[in-house]
C-alpha cells in the first residue's frame, strides 16, 4: 500500500509474511544494490559472528537544478575502511555516533543480521507512533548495541534521485508532536 510509510509497511510485512532469512536487505524504489557488496557482505557476516553488519557506501545521482542535468554525484562512505570493533556496546554506540555526521553509509539500507533488525519490531515497539525517519534513528542505535561494525570502501548502492519529486509539506508540525513523549520514552529506555 503505497499510501503507508515504510515503518508501517515493514511492520505489515513482519506480521503477515515474517522474515525467513538469516540476513536482510531493504531498498528503496530508487535503489540498485551492487551484487558485488551482497556476496561480500554474506561472506564477512558467515565468518564474523561478532559483527552486526558489514556496510559499504551509496552512490547517489541528484536531482537537476534549474532543469540542467548534473552528472556529479557522491559518494557517502568513508575514505578508508572503518572497523568500530571494542567489545563494549556502549563505545561502539559512542564512536558510530560520533562518525555519523553523514560521511558513514547508510546503514538502514544495508545488509543486516534479521535477528538483530527484528529487535525493533518486537510487540514492545511495535506500538510506536513513529514519525518519518525516527526509525532510521533507533536503528542507529540499535546497530552498535547488536555487535560489531564494519565499514567497507566499496560502493553497496546507487541510488537514483534525479526524477524524485519531493512535496513540500502543507501542514507544518511543531517539534514535539512529531515524536510523542511516551514514544521519546520507549526510546531512551531502550
Amino acid at each position: 500500500d503505497p499510501s503507508l510509510g515504510p515503518l508501517q509497511r515493514i511492520k505489515n510485512f513482519i506480521k503477515e509474511d515474517g522474515i525467513k532469512t538469516k540476513y536482510l536487505c531493504l531498498a528503496n524504489d530508487e535503489d540498485i544494490i551492487i551484487s558485488n557488496y551482497l556476496a561480500e557482505s554474506l561472506k564477512f557476516l558467515e565468518k564474523n559472528e561478532d559483527y552486526s553488519g558489514y556496510y559499504g557506501s551509496v552512490v547517489t545521482f541528484l536531482k537537476p537544478i534549474l532543469n540542467i542535468p548534473r552528472v556529479c554525484f557522491y559518494k557517502s562512505g568513508p575514505p578508508k575502511p572503518i572497523n568500530i570493533n571494542s567489545e563494549n556496546y556502549l563505545e561502539r554506540l559512542i564512536t558510530y555516533l560520533s562518525l555519523n555526521t553523514n560521511i558513514l553509509p547508510f546503514t538502514f539500507w544495508s545488509i543486516r543480521r534479521t535477528k538483530d533488525f527484528l529487535k525493533l519490531y518486537n510487540e514492545k515497539y511495535f506500538s510506536m507512533d513513529l514519525y518519518g525517519m525516527s526509525e532510521e534513528l533507533l536503528d542507529q542505535i540499535n546497530i552498535p548495541l547488536s555487535g560489531k561494525m564494519y565499514f567497507g570502501n566499496d560502493i553497496m548502492i546507487i541510488r537514483d534521485e534525479t526524477k524524485k519529486n519531493h512535496e513540500d509539506v502543507k501542514n507544518k508540525v511543531h517539534p514535539e508532536q512529531i515524536i510523542p513523549q511516551k514514544d521519546i520514552d520507549t526510546i531512551l529506555n531502550f
